[in-house]
């Protein structure tokens, strides 16, 4: 098969009288059919009609951009999806490390209870117990990732209040997670200690098993309240003016970029960051393609620590040094009471560290942090590049519509059409992240879109289309003319 045809005739050859095409079969056949200028358009030979190319471009562009659009069984919301995650994979040593330096990770481990002999969940007293050994530290604000929602008469919760007004003499912000589950409620003799203003939404925004949207707002008993990255930076911007501010800012949910090379403190004690990975972007490419297993890095990129860490610093003062001045957020990682997420970068996590990407791409982007709103221009954004690559491609057509068989340049055209539609892809996507604050844009989709449409107008559509009979290559013809 060949581009599309410039030409197509009312008749084809099979349909003349064998007389008249053993006649035809006799003269010699011209060496060269007359070029017509244009960008995409070249002259039929004589007596046949011509199918433009331009009209080939903008019937094609319609006919994808309108498959775009509708996105028939959500194929493209998974190919962007799939986009997204490899351009984050490859292109993940790349991002800031301001964010990380900022916020670090304390965890409730299953190595945390054994020592003391304590099961989940453990009593309020322990609770206050670790929120004073983080006060000791001066952290800057402080998010507590668990939910107090089982009234079991527990002593401590007197501990507890007591915390919390420590860290409210301190003026050190200090959030708690809102119960997520409905008809829950925070435990009577705590309720008084953590009004309104101190709980922050916990989201679940799981896509296919993974987690990327880290919403803005959530529901709580019918009311909406800001999740918890967003009430941490809230929490510590000027008090005069903060709330406004931020709400101006803060409109759109968050797109997480997920960082790729973990915190120092991390490839020491965690087990798992001795895990090679390629840090080169090409190399990571190359990764990518054959390999796309090897770029899951099960390291966090966050600071982690154990809680039992901080109960006694002089044994590493770097773990001092880690909340001395950033955000904290105390969460678990049990077996017996699991709270994961899946990272498309990192696989399985704690669900702390959903929110401490979160708000490392906060205060990495600021108010230029990825999101997907409004939907409306990343799908104009992927339309447009695909109605260029359409252009690139049928540009890319022989010199003479219907000629039998490529032509000496057809090959090299064809090898710069790919590199210019490769290129129009990663100009796209680029252009959507880095410009319009937008996830990249589905370069995986809308270069297979574009692929299959042009294979549908070269099968002969436009032509169809518009009453014409769909080209034939002359190799097609001089068959039909042997076999009669």
């Amino acid at each position: 098969a060949s581009c599309p045809a410039e030409g197509a005739s009312g008749g084809g050859l099979a349909d003349m009288p064998q007389a008249a095409l053993q006649a035809i079969a006799s003269v010699g056949r011209p060496r060269r059919a007359p070029m017509r200028p244009g960008a995409f358009a070249w002259a039929a030979p004589l007596g046949q009609r011509r199918t433009s190319a331009w009209l080939h471009w903008v019937v094609s562009s319609l006919l994808a951009v309108l498959v775009l659009w509708i996105d028939p069984f959500g194929v493209f919301a998974a190919s962007q999806r799939l986009s997204q995650d490899s351009a984050n994979r490859i292109l993940g040593p790349l991002y800031p490390a301001t964010g990380r330096d900022q916020v670090t990770v304390v965890l409730w481990r299953d190595s945390s209870l054994a020592p003391r002999t304590l099961t989940w969940p453990i009593p309020l007293a322990q609770h206050a117990r670790a929120l004073s050994a983080i006060l000791n530290h001066r952290p800057k604000a402080v998010f507590v990732d668990i939910a107090y929602t089982n009234d079991r008469g527990d002593p401590g919760v007197e501990a507890l209040r007591e915390e919390i007004a420590n860290y409210a003499d301190a003026r050190i912000p200090l959030l708690f997670a809102a119960p997520s589950e409905t008809g829950e409620a925070i435990i009577p003799a705590l309720a008084s200690a953590m009004p309104t203003d101190k709980l922050a939404g916990v989201p679940k925004p799981i896509e296919d098993g993974f987690t990327r949207t880290y919403p803005q707002e959530v529901l709580v008993g019918g009311t909406p309240l800001k999740t918890a990255a967003f009430r941490l930076l809230q929490s510590t911007l000027p008090v005069e003016g903060s709330m406004q501010v931020a709400d101006a800012r803060m409109r759109r949910s968050i797109e997480v970029v997920w960082g790729t090379d973990p915190a120092p403190i991390n490839r020491d004690i965690i087990e798992d960051c001795a895990k090679p990975a390629p840090t080169a972007p090409l190399q990571r490419l190359l990764a990518a393609l054959t390999q796309p297993g090897s770029l899951i890095q099960p390291c966090p990129y966050a600071p982690q620590i154990p809680v039992q860490a901080i109960f006694d610093s002089t044994h590493d003062p770097r773990f001092t040094e880690l909340i001395k001045g950033r955000f904290v957020i105390l969460g678990t990682a049990l077996k017996s009471a699991p709270d994961d997420v899946m990272s498309p970068v990192h696989g399985r996590l704690p669900g702390p560290h959903l929110h401490a990407m979160a708000l490392d791409n906060l205060l990495s982007f600021g108010d230029r942090y990825k999101s997907r709103e409004p939907e409306m221009l990343l799908k104009a954004l992927k339309a447009f590049g695909v109605v260029l690559m359409l252009g690139a491609f049928l540009a890319a057509c022989g010199k003479r519509a219907g000629s039998g068989g490529a032509s000496s340049g057809s090959w090299l055209r064809g090898v710069v059409a790919v590199v210019v539609v490769i290129t129009i892809a990663v100009i796209t996507a680029v252009t959507s992240f880095a410009i319009f604050d937008l996830p990249p844009a589905d370069y995986i989709g809308t270069l297979a879109l574009a692929l299959a449409t042009f294979g549908v107008v070269r099968a002969g559509a436009v032509e169809t289309a518009i009453g014409l009979r769909p080209w034939r290559s002359r190799a097609q013809a001089a068959t039909r003319i042997r076999s009669t």
